[in-house]
């Protein structure tokens, strides 16, 4: 089963809270975020990767395209630039393990920020679950085009902002 994956991460500022967050559709349809506490952006990319791979190779997928809107994360990964930090290192090290996982092809694709949307505003609400004030209720409905070879996403957000 060939699935597509949006993923992004964020910190804000760069350094301070962060969070990550996945869409993958196909033959399943997941949703997932993550709030990382202090991050760096980088980080928070690999673990959005690394966590949507994960979660799609465990639903069943056999194959993989991957989007990202990190230039950093998607030279590393695919083998444009080279890693040098030692986390960063052990990151993507993460990331190859769970590609391992696919018996098909897995493929990664560097997008523009705004042609994530759905995978962008997963990181910023989960982020937000970190700080006094944040965001909830929030799901995602995620349907093939008729022709099923172009998922269109959907996010749809309601917000409940209150101080902790």
């Amino acid at each position: 089963m060939r699935v597509y994956i949006w993923c992004d991460g964020a910190a804000m500022p760069n350094g301070g809270p962060a969070g990550a967050g996945y869409v993958v559709v196909g033959g399943v349809h997941l949703l997932g975020s993550e709030a990382l506490g202090d991050a760096t952006n980088n980080i928070a990319e690999y673990m959005a990767v690394r966590n949507a791979l994960r979660a799609a190779a465990d639903a069943g997928a056999t194959s993989a395209h991957v989007r990202m809107d990190s230039p950093v994360v998607f030279g590393h990964l695919s083998g444009a630039s080279r890693a040098r930090a030692e986390h960063l290192i052990k990151l993507k090290e993460e990331v190859e393990a769970q590609v391992a996982r696919y018996p098909g092809r897995v493929t990664f694709a560097r997008i523009p920020r705004e042609r994530n949307g759905v995978a962008d505003e997963l990181v910023h609400a989960r982020r937000w679950l970190s700080l006094p004030i944040h965001a909830r209720l929030f799901r995602c409905e995620a349907q093939a085009t008729p022709t099923g070879e172009h998922p269109r996403q959907r996010l749809i957000i309601d917000t409940l902002n209150r101080r902790a």
